[in-house]
Parts: C-alpha cells; sequence; structure tokens
C-alpha cells in the first residue's frame, strides 16, 4: 500500500495529491427557523403587501408574524399581522397583507417592527429614511446628472422608504429644486437628478448642493444638508 494513499496497486505512484480521494464532510444538521422581514411587494388603496422568510435549515417556521407601525396624532400605534400561510417552509418565503400608511392622504407603507413566530422572535425596527448625496455623473451641454441613495444610516440598517425626494442646487440660473427620478427611493435604493449648472467666469461647473428634503411615511418633512 502506498502511504498516504489507500491505494494497494503499483500504478498508484503516478498519483498527483489532487488524485487523492478525501471523504467530503458530513452535511450539516438542521438549525432552527430565523424568520425575517424581506421587503414589500406591492401597495394599493386597498392594501400593502410585504414579504417574511425562513433563514432555517431544515425546519419549518409555524404562526409567523409581524409588527406594523402606523402614524398618528398621539403617536404611533403598532398592530400584529399574521402571514398569509401559517407555515414558512425553510428557505422559502410568504406574503403577507395589511392596511396601507394613509397620512397625507397618500397611500404610503407602514413601518416594519419585529417578527415573531411559534418558539423564537427576531427584533428589529425600521430606521427613519435618511437621504444623502451620492455623487455626480458625467452631465449634458444643457444639465448636469447626480445621484442620491437612501442609506438608512449606515450598510448594516435597514430604513424606512423616502417620499417625494427633492434636490435644491445653486446654479448659474439660480437656486433650484429638482425632484428625484424615481421620486420614492426604498432602502438602500439609489435616484437621479438632473440640475443646471453652476457658471464660475464662463467656466462651467458641478452646481452647488444645498440641501437634500423629503417626506417619511408619516407626510413629515425630513432633510439632510
Amino acid at each position: 500500500m502506498l502511504a498516504g494513499t489507500g491505494c494497494w496497486h503499483s500504478d498508484c505512484r503516478n498519483l498527483t495529491p489532487a488524485d487523492i480521494f478525501v471523504p467530503p464532510a458530513p452535511p450539516p444538521g438542521p438549525t432552527p427557523p430565523v424568520v425575517f422581514f424581506d421587503g414589500w411587494s406591492s401597495l394599493t388603496v386597498a392594501e400593502c403587501r410585504g414579504r417574511l422568510g425562513n433563514d432555517g435549515r431544515g425546519i419549518v417556521a409555524t404562526n409567523p408574524r409581524i409588527e406594523l407601525w402606523y402614524c398618528g396624532v398621539a403617536g404611533d400605534s403598532v398592530v400584529t399581522v399574521a402571514a398569509l400561510n401559517d407555515t414558512i417552509l425553510p428557505g422559502f418565503k410568504v406574503e403577507f397583507a395589511a392596511p396601507p400608511e394613509g397620512s397625507g392622504g397618500r397611500i404610503r407603507y407602514p413601518r416594519a417592527g419585529n417578527v415573531s413566530w411559534d418558539g423564537g422572535a427576531n427584533s428589529w425596527v425600521l430606521n427613519p429614511p435618511m437621504v444623502k448625496f451620492s455623487g455626480w455623473q458625467d452631465g449634458a451641454a444643457d444639465s448636469a446628472t447626480g445621484y442620491v441613495n437612501n442609506g438608512g444610516g449606515g450598510p448594516f440598517f435597514v430604513s424606512d422608504t423616502a417620499y417625494s425626494v427633492v434636490v435644491t442646487t445653486n446654479t448659474r440660473s439660480g437656486v433650484r429644486d429638482n425632484p428625484t427620478v424615481p421620486a420614492d427611493v426604498p432602502d438602500h435604493s439609489f435616484a437621479v437628478f438632473r440640475s443646471d449648472w453652476w457658471d464660475s467666469s464662463g467656466v462651467l461647473m458641478k452646481p452647488q448642493i444645498l440641501r437634500i428634503t423629503w417626506r417619511d411615511r408619516c407626510d413629515r418633512t425630513l432633510s439632510s444638508p
């Protein structure tokens, strides 16, 4: 037998280390379910729909549910909503349905909160939206193109959607309000805006960003410098 190969034949001496069989490691065992909010699916006047997923291995999550926060004059109120399916298979997702947020005469998504299921819970809450300037792209002769993103406070945070985002710039034609496209910016998503240039002694330059404003789900106006 050739040492280290498990081979009894003389021609095994021609084997390379890559030819030597290594038994695979046994597959990992099942892990408990971990249910999480996976985002929103649709929004209408009648209802909004979102998704819950199961990150566990091999174990079904039963009775998944999520807390949703709605705006009110005296403060937010919370409603617990069950998923449309009473189980989530490992690696799969199911939807839940709830009334939309209706503050300010516009339909919006409510604020997603804690997720729970039989035997477990996942405690977290969406942060308020935080829109920041991301940078400039090469512009055309008549306008400069810039980007903003809703970062939610950092790469490891999840935020509400920012609605009706407007970037105010100082340009050669004065101060201008420039709506983004799309107007509503979900969590960790980008939007584009176009602005007139700034003219410095006949040289076209990128305009100055004066402020960025948007509305939250309760129709409150927020801004960043």
